[in-house]
């Protein structure tokens, strides 16, 4: 999406960003249930900086960042994806911090939410697309096959990460890249490739509006406009009933700067079924899509 910083800093409802509704629910909730639950997040070493500067000093939510790996065949470093949470927890001190907050109630189910699931050997295991052979990813994308994904949602009992900190594993991904240039390796983890190592793992199956993913300008399209709006609780709820719209932005709109520079109002989808552009187009005020949209140049 060609983000110049953190993609939370991305502007989605007026002039609140990701972290801005984040840190917002995050108050909503405490408010709501009388309670202090901390609001961690976990940055790279690209965006911790950013981060603990945009919060602030008098913010009650906490920042760590993680650890930072060499790619292969480049002289840089990357962040080797959120499976290393567990240890970077632990390297920050954060997991003792959060372990003695924990009241000494009996312990809970050593248990972990969440995933596209299989089954080896009566484990659990996550599975994530890097790791399916070419030949094999219609099948996988297939709601046929696999009726249950990720949404990256993980419970996980802190006492059970403590004991097993250690000897916690996951599953290699292969992340092949380009920089500048140069075909490049990562080797990362996923949080849920890590379900492997709890033997009382299981999942809990969510309504598909708890999944809300932003991977692309297509889908950050929907998020700015009227198709979703805000709850009292900070939520970002779907105001139509149904499924979201389909949506294919051309190579114009790719980029975040580029995107938010083309619509000077975003337009209402509300009625709106499939969306694809494909050139170089920009946004009036009070423009309204209804059901099929092509628009080309």
């Amino acid at each position: 999406m060609g983000c110049a910083g953190p993609k939370s800093f991305i502007k989605v409802k007026g002039e609140l960003s990701f972290l801005d509704i984040a840190r917002r629910q995050h108050e909503a909730f405490n408010e709501l249930h009388g309670c202090r639950v901390p609001l961690l997040l976990m940055n790279s070493f690209y965006t911790d900086m950013q981060t603990i500067d945009k919060l602030g000093a008098e913010s009650s939510v906490k920042s760590f960042c993680q650890s930072r790996c060499p790619r292969i065949y480049a002289d840089t470093w990357y962040p080797p994806g959120h499976g290393n949470i567990f240890q970077s927890l632990a390297m920050n001190g954060i997991l003792d911090e959060l372990l003695e907050q924990v009241s000494t109630s009996p312990n809970a189910d050593e248990s972990l939410q969440g995933g596209t699931l299989i089954d080896i050997g009566g484990q659990l295991m996550h599975l994530e697309i890097p790791q399916v052979p070419p030949e094999h990813l219609d099948e996988f994308c297939s709601t046929r096959t696999f009726k249950i994904f990720n949404t990256n949602n993980i419970w996980v009992n802190l006492r059970a990460v403590k004991r097993q900190l250690e000897t916690i594993s996951s599953e290699i991904i292969v992340n092949k890249k380009v920089l500048n240039g140069r075909d490049v390796i990562q080797l990362e983890t996923s949080i849920g490739g890590c379900i492997r190592n709890f033997a009382k793992a299981y999942c809990v199956h969510v309504e598909r509006s708890r999944f809300l993913p932003v991977k692309k300008t297509d889908d950050l399209l929907a998020i700015c406009s009227d198709l979703y709006t805000l709850t009292d609780s900070w939520a970002l709820q779907l105001s139509k009933q149904g499924a979201a719209p389909t949506v294919e932005l051309g190579k114009c709109f790719q980029k975040v700067d580029e995107f938010h520079a083309r619509f000077e109002e975003y337009p209402d989808i509300r009625e709106l079924r499939s969306l694809r552009i494909d050139g170089d187009f920009r946004f009036e005020k009070d423009v309204v899509l209804k059901v099929f949209y092509c628009i080309e140049l």
